[in-house]
């Protein structure tokens, strides 16, 4: 029996989610929260990079999709994580230096990780 394709997307996007906080806790970024959850949406993994609050949104994609990881991060997914990223920092800190970044996870033909690449200030404020 097969697993259904939605199951299986969500189970490839926790793996990637996870994948990604390791490899930037391996970097010395301190993981503040992951899967921040507001009315206005919600962010993969909120980190902190010397001092610079970091709102990360993780897209993994297999060889066989049309488009990169990144470029899944339209205008509309922008403005939903930039209001949610306004929330967290009205709930938990005070204005504080902050970015965007993408982090694109590009998987094999087995669905495995291949490659994470960090796009750093991938978009504005």
């Amino acid at each position: 029996m097969s697993v259904p394709r939605k199951s299986l997307n969500r189970a490839l996007g926790n793996a990637a989610e996870q994948a990604v906080a390791d490899m930037l806790q391996a970097q010395g970024w301190r993981i503040l929260e992951r899967n921040f959850r507001c009315r206005a949406g919600e962010i993969d993994i909120i980190a902190e990079d010397h001092g610079q609050i970091v709102f990360i949104e993780v897209k993994a994609r297999s060889p066989r999709a049309w488009q990169r990881p990144a470029e899944a991060v339209d205008e509309t997914k922008q403005h939903r994580l930039t209001a949610a990223a306004r929330t967290y920092l009205r709930r938990y800190r005070e204005p504080s230096p902050h970015r965007f970044d993408i982090a694109s996870v590009c998987l094999d033909e087995s669905d495995r990780i291949a490659q994470i690449d960090i796009e750093h200030s991938a978009f504005g404020r």
